[in-house]
C-alpha cells in the first residue's frame, strides 16, 4: 500500500486529487462495433528510484513485516513510479 501525505493538501489539492493517478497517454479510436480495450501495466518501472535498504532499518510490526512512513523517501519514490506517463500502461484495442 502507498500512502498519501495528507498534510500536503491544499483547498486547489484537495486529498481526492492528490491520489488520483494520471497517469498514461493514450490515443485510441474506436470503432463502431464492440472492442475489448486490453490494459497492460508493467508496475517493475515503479521501484526504479526507491531504495529499499531503509526499510529494514526500521522496527518490523507483531507479524516481522517492515513497512515505511507516508513522509519517507521510498514512499515518494514510489509514488512518482506510479504516476509516470509513459513506459508503465500499455492501451490496445482488440476486435470482437
Amino acid at each position: 500500500m502507498v500512502a498519501i501525505d495528507l498534510r500536503l493538501a491544499t483547498p486547489q489539492t484537495p486529498p481526492a486529487l492528490l491520489q488520483r493517478v494520471n497517469g498514461a497517454n493514450v490515443d485510441l479510436v474506436f470503432a463502431p462495433s464492440g472492442q475489448q480495450l486490453l490494459l497492460r501495466v508493467d508496475p517493475s518501472t515503479w521501484f526504479n528510484t526507491a531504495d529499499f535498504a531503509p526499510l529494514l532499518t526500521g522496527t518490523p510490526d507483531s507479524n516481522g513485516n517492515y513497512g515505511w512512513s507516508v513522509d519517507s523517501s521510498f514512499n515518494a519514490a514510489v509514488l512518482t513510479g506510479i504516476k509516470q506517463t509513459s513506459g508503465v500502461y500499455d492501451f490496445q484495442l482488440l476486435a470482437n
